[in-house]
């Protein structure tokens, strides 16, 4: 499995946990993946130990490890999804309706972001593709909902990591703008489900309960709704 983008380096520092995550999937030790890649087993332990290796040796060892079911290219295995994950959610924290500029390059250009909720109420819900589809859905996020605590998401963010997918456990605390000044919103606990392919982000999950803020914003548009009724009707009175 080739390079899409070759680096133009003359050695690429391995992702040593995806080298080992991938041979432990083919139920391999390290000098029969050596035996079978044509290398020494001193090259796949300095691979796997994150060591900096000539691109044409990723190129192999990809090759050696892929199968037709699940291929590997040499982009997974000198990439860590865990920090582009980290990235992406510091991005959103920092640059918040920006993030998509600042994180760009980690991003398929077919990627696919999904969140849950009523679009009628969250209209950034649902399922959009492309990266012009992210920044939408970003756009359409900061449009009704307003964060209160820029940091909580990146100290309280725990990764947990297994080949391409990373998934992301945080917390934050926001709330829809019709809500404020006089609502106080709880910490929202969020999972994140990343999926990476060739060292870009393909899809993106977010996973949050919506039902008690969609209550919560059902019941003041209700109650809004029946004050502005009878206003009118108080004027028709007069």
């Amino acid at each position: 499995m080739g390079w899409k983008e070759r680096p133009r380096t003359r050695s690429v520092k391995c992702n040593g946990l995806a080298v080992q995550h991938q041979r432990n999937r083919r139920g391999w030790t390290q000098p029969e993946l050596a035996a079978l890649a044509g290398f020494t087993a001193r090259l796949v332990a300095k691979a796997e130990a994150s060591g900096s290796v000539h691109p044409d040796t990723l190129e192999v060892l990809a090759e050696t490890l892929s199968t037709t079911e699940h291929p590997v290219f040499p982009e997974d295995l000198a990439f860590s999804p865990k920090d582009a994950a980290r990235r992406i959610i510091e991005c959103y924290a920092l640059y918040e309706r920006q993030c998509v500029a600042h994180c760009q390059d980690l991003l398929a250009p077919e990627m696919t972001v999904v969140a849950p909720g009523d679009p009628e109420l969250f209209p950034f819900a649902g399922e959009r593709r492309t990266i012009d589809g992210f920044d939408d859905f970003w756009g359409q996020f900061f449009s009704v909902m307003e964060r209160l605590d820029r940091r909580m998401i990146v100290d309280s963010m725990q990764l947990v990591a297994e080949g391409n997918t990373v998934v992301a456990l945080t917390r934050e605390r926001a709330a829809h703008k019709a809500l404020l000044p006089n609502d106080d919103p709880d910490v929202t606990p969020i999972t994140f489900l990343f999926e990476f392919n060739r060292g870009k982000l393909v899809r993106l999950e977010d996973h949050f309960d919506p039902r008690s803020g969609e209550q919560k914003l059902r019941a003041v548009l209700k109650t809004r709704q029946e004050r502005r009724a009878a206003s009118r009707r108080d004027s028709n009175a007069r």
